[in-house]
């Protein structure tokens, strides 16, 4: 099924690019809100492929089984030559931390090992070839709630859809 094409969403695309590329400077008056675009964008687009794709045969199971295969092969590829990369060329005291980061990645909660770890993204002790991931497992962890928390408020009836 193809949707139509929404201009107006590739317009908020370009606002949130470039609300995230300015608050990476030190001295921006815009420190965040870009990521906040990007997940209003998410639930809007997520819901109506769940509306019009997956709500009309209650696959449920389907709807998980397209992010994975959109999101894994890329994820798994990328944090394996990472970790192999970083066992010819990183500095082997923090191979530990960059193993434990790279199972994380995987596992969709980085984010949270770092929290766990009290590591702030940007602040750690060393370079974590893994520390943008964090996002990634963000996006996953939104993706599993997301479907979840749509099924709920329509079995609760708090929109007529």
């Amino acid at each position: 099924m193809k949707f139509p094409y929404r201009p107006e969403i590739d317009g908020l695309k370009a606002i949130a690019i470039f609300t995230i590329f300015l608050s990476h400077f030190p001295a921006s008056y815009i420190q965040s809100g870009g990521v906040n675009i990007f997940f209003v964008l998410s639930g809007f687009l997520i819901a109506q492929i769940i509306q019009q794709k997956y709500k009309k045969n209650n696959n449920f199971f389907g709807f998980y089984a397209s992010r994975i295969k959109s999101l894994y092969p890329q994820l798994l590829i990328i944090s394996i030559s990472i970790y192999i990369l970083f066992l010819f060329f990183g500095e082997p005291e923090y191979i530990k931390r960059v193993f434990d980061s790279c199972k994380y990645a995987i596992l969709g909660v980085l984010n949270i090992f770092f929290i766990r770890q009290e590591i702030a993204y940007g602040e750690d002790s060393f370079l974590n070839p893994y520390g943008p991931f964090w996002a990634f497992s963000v996006i996953i962890q939104y993706y599993i709630t997301y479907y979840l928390i749509y099924e709920f408020i329509l079995k609760k009836d708090f929109f007529n859809f």
